[in-house]
């Protein structure tokens, strides 16, 4: 994987965290699209990637979301 593609995978990572981020003024409203979003990337994640070429993204993706 080049640096550039490293990097863009790197800063979409830094976008999926502020997107799942919570707050005590998170309402319950944000708190199910967060869940949602959650839910439909890993989704996606296990239907097109292969765990056995991309599992770095894959434990990257767990470190991120699966804080709950």
């Amino acid at each position: 994987m080049s640096v550039v593609t490293c990097q863009a995978v790197d800063e979409l990572f830094r976008l999926m965290q502020l997107m799942v981020a919570t707050y005590p003024e998170t309402t319950e409203e944000e708190l199910k699209s967060i869940c949602h979003f959650r839910r439909s990337t890993i989704l996606l994640y296990l239907q097109i990637l292969d765990a056995r070429n991309h599992w770095q993204t894959l434990v990257t993706y767990a470190s991120v979301y699966m804080h709950i």
